[in-house]
């Protein structure tokens, strides 16, 4: 069976090329199905992806429509891949109060930060070297 065959993407000419700087649908630009000996993997692409208004959503439905297509090819689905280049938080920054609980317990998790003391042959061998 040839791979490539079992991929599908989510771009029509006619209604994506618009002027738009962004577009509300599709955030999904490509999806593929893998069968391997361990179940169907579905692998799902975006350039984008709103992480606290969509991802869930987002997710929910690959994994469906992954487990759809294994039930169709005879196979468990046996994993869910999702790539994304660009994730936004959308309304959300870093300063958000919100934040500062999460942003306090990784602090206390991660602890005082330890510089590494150069071992004396790096240190020497880069004296007077500026970048």
């Amino acid at each position: 069976m040839r791979r490539s065959m079992l991929q599908a993407t989510t771009f029509d000419p006619g209604r994506d090329h618009v002027a738009s700087a962004q577009l509300g649908f599709p955030c999904l630009q490509q999806v593929s199905f893998e069968p391997t000996s361990a179940g169907l993997v579905t692998n799902a692409f975006y350039a984008t992806q709103q992480i606290f208004d969509k991802a869930y959503g987002n997710y929910l439905g690959l994994a469906q429509l992954g487990a759809f297509m294994a039930h169709e090819m005879g196979m468990p689905l046996a994993r869910v891949n999702v790539m994304v280049g660009i994730a936004k938080l959308e309304r959300i920054t870093k300063s958000d109060t919100d934040f500062v609980p999460l942003v306090a317990t990784a602090q206390a998790l991660v602890g005082p930060s330890v510089v590494p003391v150069a071992r004396a042959s790096v240190a020497a061998a880069t004296a007077g070297v500026t970048h």
